[in-house]
């Protein structure tokens, strides 16, 4: 079904008489794929991961001031998550910091989890999304990685995401409790 947003929270589109429409239990839309792998449609949900996907990281990008390659005309607008992924990876190895004691140290598990998002989305939701079978192991794993690297935006202390606070004159951005910070400048 089609998934429609009231005040920023999501529902799921009618299904019947009795079900009606009901709200979707992530504002992610996550929990949308786990409904379609039950039911055993694994390449829609591996294509409805990369659509989250797809989703988030623009957002993401965008919030982060991720310094991307410009594209001509309209694909400007219509990056994938690899896309993203491929820029956050290298740019947050030097870019995203997490206080260790007095100093900040380099922050690399939130990158970790995006370079393996990065590399199922490419083995599975592209197969998936192109009329290939996956496999319901792969869909789990799939889902966890997109679940995963969204939420490694947000720090492990505060569970505020990066971008919570802007210190824009020392260009960065910080979550609330200022142990994650990432650098734009």
């Amino acid at each position: 079904g089609v998934n429609w947003k009231l005040r920023g929270a999501p529902l799921r589109g009618w299904e019947d008489p009795q079900t009606g429409i009901r709200w979707l239990g992530s504002t992610l839309g996550i929990d949308e794929a786990e409904r379609l792998a039950s039911e055993g449609n694994q390449s829609l949900a591996a294509n409805h991961v990369r659509s989250v996907a797809d989703t988030f990281l623009s957002n993401a990008a965008e919030r982060l001031m991720l310094p991307v390659p410009h594209l001509r005309g309209d694909r400007n607008d219509h990056r994938s998550a690899e896309q993203f992924l491929r820029t956050l990876t290298s740019e947050g190895q030097r870019r995203l910091r997490r206080r260790s004691g007095k100093k900040f140290a380099e922050y690399l598990e939130p990158v970790e989890s995006w370079k393996e998002l990065r590399e199922l989305l490419i083995a599975w939701a592209n197969r998936g999304s192109h009329g290939g079978e996956v496999a319901a192991q792969e869909v789990r794993r799939l889902i966890k990685a997109c679940e995963a690297a969204i939420s490694s935006f947000n720090c492990p202390d505060c569970e505020t995401a990066v971008w919570h606070a802007d210190e824009g004159r020392r260009e960065r951005l910080r979550c609330d409790c200022g142990n994650v910070r990432w650098s734009y400048g």
